[in-house]
């Protein structure tokens, strides 16, 4: 798996990544909210894009560990 680094990276660290993808929007939905006066639903869009984006990055993951399981040697 030497060959692939990104795969290998994915399989390594897809769950952290899921999270700290899905926690982005959140925080900077959080931050403009609290620093920039946006208006509160913005909050409720930013929570929706989190649970999103980390749910598609950790099937994105679990896809890559499922693709190497499969087809690269062991």
């Amino acid at each position: 798996m030497e060959q692939y680094p990104a795969v290998a990276f994915m399989v390594r660290h897809g769950n952290i990544l899921a999270v700290l993808a899905g926690l982005a929007p959140v925080i900077l939905v959080a931050t403009g909210v609290a620093l920039g006066g946006w208006h509160w639903g913005w909050g409720i869009a930013g929570m929706t894009a989190g649970i999103g984006v980390g749910f598609g990055v950790r099937v994105f993951a679990e896809l890559v560990r499922i693709i190497v399981d499969m087809l690269l040697p062991q």
